[in-house]
């Protein structure tokens, strides 16, 4: 679940955020469920989750291509590129 926790998030992880969904998994193993669906619904909440839906930036110095400063591009010009 850790691989796949850090692997997916698009942002540095930690193992922590990994570990939040260890406990959906033994809930479904108690449930009834095997193993490799026991992990599918932990994949399942790792993909629902605002770590993977969301990319959280943090505040910071903005560099030049976010303020405006890169090349103009005409309307004429989006449908070309």
């Amino acid at each position: 679940m850790r691989r796949f926790v850090h692997r997916a998030y698009r942002q540095p992880s930690t193992d922590a955020d990994a570990d939040r969904f260890l406990p959906i998994v033994r809930s479904a193993i108690k449930a009834g469920y095997n193993f490799t669906d026991a992990m599918i619904v932990g994949y399942t909440g790792v993909l629902c989750s605002p770590g993977f839906l969301y990319l959280e930036e943090k505040p910071g110095r903005i560099d030049r291509f976010r303020i405006g400063k890169s090349p103009r591009v005409l309307p004429l010009e989006f449908p070309t590129r």
